[in-house]
């Protein structure tokens, strides 16, 4: 019993230190690429750099990077040679592409190692904070998986010892607890067997409440990588933000009209504010661009939501929300993507989103559109209802929208925070403009994303 113990403890202490090393390697990657990619974009690993963008790097790193605890920057070329670094003695220009960890990295892997020892390349980090985590962190292309480049990065391992220290104390301390309460029920006297017994669920109630604390600390750890991901998108297109706040009540908004159970509104409200996480992965040229996508454009911009549940999915108090994220531009006839799911097959939730995300694409100011009146956008999902979305949906939308439940605020172009009301009118079913647009708000309820001017609405409806 004791041996046994001693090999699950010593398994389930190797275990929490790989998943904090890892989560720390993903975190600092995750970071450091939003950042500045997000700033200077991945051709800087191809074309080189420039000194004001060695300037701009070295104020990131200052401002923002080293109160994440990274203290060091390097960037790697596709072809493993050393583009910048933050330490003024390494020599630019030399290939590492022999090495094995940048040769792992530039193969997509992301390496993570502690380095107990100062090396050549970290002694004044190592002298600054002690032992290091270092990880090699390749940048990939969104559209072809290629690796562009590589971050690499340094921070202190004392930062995250701490939590695994903690984290392993707890498990040893519980497998240790068990194996005496065991112990003590096999030998014991039957009297001192019952005492015992409360004894021993008192401490296991205590150790599982610290157990919860440590679990919440690494979620909230997950969280602040999920934020800055989200504060990236924002940073390239403001409309994502209020975008996702307004989804967000109205999804809430259908999911009580339905009286769907608590844990499921829940889910909901999550998966609307981070249902366009994925666009992180789209260029600002295509995200923004105010005129017609090109075919390769729009299959950019169709592969967010699958990127979207990939994000999500590796974080492991989220797994819920990945088939929301993932399905949520399916169309109830077969249509959509990623995977042309039709009817029930598209998680109900995701089919609830998909309406929500719709309508408020519809009635927002876009830089390659105006937004469409209330009535217009109404009458868009009754025609597509069957069609594209949902029946049961969409009627819930409607009593939602009709009671009152939906209102509608436009934020304008300076800001400017307008309520829409429904305005009892004709409804004018040809619409105009070009359809290929990134939010896909005119979009297709039948089998086209495209129109030309003066298109009949029969081939046209909304997504987002």
């Amino acid at each position: 019993m004791l041996v046994m113990t001693g090999a699950l403890g010593w398994a389930l202490t190797w275990r929490v230190h790989e998943m904090y090393l890892r989560n720390a390697a993903k975190t600092a990657s995750t970071l450091a690429s939003a950042a500045i990619v997000s700033q200077l974009g991945t051709g800087i690993f191809a074309q080189g750099l420039e000194s004001e963008d060695r300037a701009l790097i070295e104020d990131l790193l200052k401002r923002d990077l080293r109160g994440a605890d990274i203290y060091a920057l390097k960037l790697w070329s596709p072809d493993g040679v050393l583009i910048y670094s933050s330490k003024p003695d390494d020599i630019v220009g030399i290939s590492f592409a022999e090495d094995p960890e940048v040769a792992a990295a530039l193969r997509g892997e992301l390496v993570a190692a502690i380095k107990h020892r100062p090396e050549a390349e970290n002694v004044r980090q190592f002298e600054y904070s002690g032992p290091l985590i270092e990880v090699y962190a390749p940048i990939e292309d969104p559209v072809t998986g290629r690796t562009l480049g590589i971050f690499e990065t340094y921070q202190p391992y004392a930062s995250v010892l701490g939590e695994i220290r903690f984290a392993t104390g707890l498990l040893w301390a519980f497998l240790l607890v068990g194996t005496g309460a065991a112990y003590m029920f096999q030998f014991g006297m039957v009297r001192s067997m019952a005492r015992n017994l409360v004894e021993t669920e008192e401490e296991v109630l205590e150790v599982n409440e610290r157990l919860e604390t440590s679990l919440t600390r690494i979620e909230e750890h997950s969280l602040g990588t999920l934020q800055a991901l989200t504060a990236a998108v924002d940073a390239k297109d403001s409309y994502t933000a209020h975008h996702s706040l307004s989804v967000t009540d109205h999804v809430i908004a259908v999911g009580r009209q339905l009286r769907l159970e608590q844990e499921d509104l829940e889910l909901l409200e999550r998966a609307a504010l981070l249902h366009d996480i994925g666009k992180i992965g789209v260029p600002e040229s295509v995200l923004l661009k105010p005129s017609k996508l090109t075919d390769e454009e729009f299959t950019i911009v169709k592969r967010h939501s699958a990127s979207g549940s990939d994000i999500i999915g590796s974080i492991p108090f989220l797994q819920g929300l990945v088939p929301l994220v993932r399905h949520h531009h399916e169309h109830w006839d077969g249509s959509g993507y990623p995977d042309g799911l039709a009817g029930e097959r598209i998680p109900r939730l995701a089919r609830i989103l998909a309406v929500a995300d719709a309508f408020d694409a519809m009635v927002s100011n876009r830089p390659y559109r105006p937004a469409m009146s209330l009535t217009r956008a109404r009458n868009e999902l009754l025609r597509c209802r069957a069609m594209q979305f949902d029946p049961e949906a969409v009627d819930a939308f409607m009593s939602a929208l009709d009671s009152g439940t939906i209102r509608v605020v436009r934020i304008g172009g300076h800001g400017k925070r307008s309520e829409m009301r429904l305005i009892p009118r004709s409804f004018d079913s040809t619409l105009h403009g070009d359809t290929r647009h990134r939010d896909c708000s005119i979009s297709s309820c039948s089998k086209t994303r495209s129109s030309a001017p003066g298109a009949s609405s029969s081939s046209t409806a909304v997504t987002s």
